[in-house]
């Protein structure tokens, strides 16, 4: 639930910035290997309900760009809504329906919530609040975010590597994002 929220807090960041068109870029629920791919860029959303911006890779090549192509880490914090309203799954559906009525992305944003991956049922009974506890971050994962790739893993324990069939792992990006309202955030999207 919480991965699908920052999926599309990020969407609708996207729309402000760029218009409906922006959907078809969000590739998330089409099992693809990254959340969105737009402008020769890959976004990789990470949403938690820490604290800090700890965020866990599932795989060894979840951090890696695809040819030809920029990756950056999203990053997003959700808390407890407190004295405000807050929003659930739910409310954010509506919201990105509702900024879509009348539009041809519409049908697109639809069928992205009717894939596997997605469930309506999810959706709909959707009910916890959150609200951001900081705006939304974002960094180039080329340069200081570590990356544990397969070549990593070679380099580091040689040709036993092949027998690693999975791992996953939490990395730290505190101080590595520029957040959202910034020029640098502006820059990073457009």
């Amino acid at each position: 639930e919480i991965g699908l929220i920052g999926e599309l807090v990020f969407l609708r960041r996207l729309i402000v910035a760029h218009g409906s068109s922006v959907v078809s870029t969000w590739m998330g629920p089409n099992g693809d290997s990254h959340d969105f791919r737009a402008f020769e860029r890959e976004f990789e959303v990470k949403t938690t309900v820490a604290s800090k911006r700890v965020h866990t890779i599932s795989s060894a090549q979840q951090l890696l760009a695809s040819p030809g192509h920029t990756l950056l880490l999203v990053s997003v914090l959700l808390g407890a809504p407190g004295h405000s309203q807050g929003f659930s799954l739910a409310d954010l559906t509506s919201d990105v329906t509702a900024s879509l009525r009348d539009d041809p992305s519409l049908r697109i944003f639809e069928k992205a919530l009717s894939s596997p991956s997605v469930s309506s049922r999810m959706i709909s009974q959707s009910t916890r609040l959150y609200n951001l506890r900081r705006p939304v971050g974002i960094t180039p994962v080329a340069g200081a975010v570590p990356v544990v790739s397969p070549e990593a893993l070679v380099h580091a324990i040689g040709s036993v590597a092949q027998r690693v069939e999975a791992i996953q792992y939490d990395v730290n990006i505190e101080g590595l994002v520029v957040e959202d309202g910034s020029n640098e955030f502006d820059a990073y999207i457009r």
